[in-house]
């Protein structure tokens, strides 16, 4: 079960990451939004530099293990029913190689507490790879 610190620090490395991005504002950003019989860990709302409005869906676990990669990305694909314009992101401590090219074949964008990403929406991508991840299991 993951707590509140886990989601916190989600969303700090979410922001942390997305601040590199010139053209994107940080709006708001809400943690465990329920809508339409789902919940979703951290919505986050963004802006563009021309006012445009993006939306990112995260699922956060306390593991990276690619079995737990899956589970979320198939609860994200629940997510897109109520959220359908949305990016959807995993993230967790640690995400192993094997993690990662599952989200990148289910067309899901991962992030770890290190900072080690890929996250591809729009007119955005950030892949940072070899950071070193204090949280590897």
């Amino acid at each position: 079960m993951k707590g509140q610190k886990t989601e916190q620090q989600a969303a700090e490395a979410l922001q942390a990451c997305l601040a590199d991005v010139p053209f994107l504002q940080v709006r708001r950003i809400q943690a465990n939004l329920r809508q339409g019989g789902v919940e979703a860990d951290l919505v986050v709302d963004l802006k563009t530099q021309d006012g445009s409005p993006l939306r990112i869906v995260v699922e956060v676990k306390t593991s990276g293990q690619p079995r737990l990669a899956r589970d979320a990305a198939n609860k994200l694909l629940r997510l897109r029913k109520v959220f359908p314009d949305a990016y959807r992101v995993f993230m967790a401590p640690y995400i192993s190689p094997q993690a990662a090219e599952i989200c990148e074949k289910e067309g899901v964008g991962y992030l770890d507490l290190a900072g080690n990403c890929r996250l591809a929406f729009g007119q955005v991508y950030i892949r940072r790879e070899g950071i070193r991840n204090p949280f590897v299991q």
